[in-house]
């Protein structure tokens, strides 16, 4: 679905010279993913507003965003499947977010952040067969993902703690 739109906006932009022949895989490849990133990010405030969390969300999906693009994973074998786990799992975790509030389950949270914080800043990179990466890109991406934990995990201790401090 995305790809037929990128496709077929990346073939009008050809079409009118708009870009070059040489460049439209670049330029298909990256309205893939700004149509996606758009896509995720709607879906994500529209359940943001409907659960009543929309700053907790959008900081969820920045994060959630910025992990998964270094952190690499499992790639699903068709588009449909990956739009939908992915729809699945930022649903899911904004419900997830919401009982976390509604309870006041903050400690939950805390070490639930913890673990997931460890278990990220320890793995590599993952690779899989369809997005192969050198090992001076794993590097570098493993550094990135320990900068974007370190960073997401100080945002959502300090939003944390002041909802603690507010209550």
């Amino acid at each position: 679905m995305i790809s037929k739109l990128s496709d077929k906006i990346t073939k009008c932009l050809l079409k009118r010279e708009f870009i070059s022949f040489e460049d439209e895989e670049l330029y298909n490849y990256g309205l893939f993913m700004i149509i996606s990133y758009f896509i995720f990010f709607v879906i994500t405030i529209l359940f943001g507003v409907a659960l009543n969390i929309v700053a907790s969300a959008i900081i969820f999906y920045v994060s959630f965003s910025l992990v998964r693009n270094f952190a690499g994973g499992i790639h699903a074998k068709s588009e449909i499947i990956c739009d939908i786990i992915t729809t699945i799992l930022i649903v899911a975790s904004e419900i997830i977010i919401k009982i976390f509030i509604f309870y006041d389950l903050i400690w939950i949270a805390s070490i639930m952040l913890v673990f997931s914080a460890i278990s990220l800043c320890l793995i590599k990179p993952i690779a899989s067969s369809q997005k192969e990466i050198s090992e001076s890109e794993k590097i570098c991406f493993h550094k990135k993902v320990i900068v974007l934990v370190c960073v997401s995990t100080t945002q959502a201790t300090d939003r944390g703690l002041s909802k603690l401090c507010l209550t």
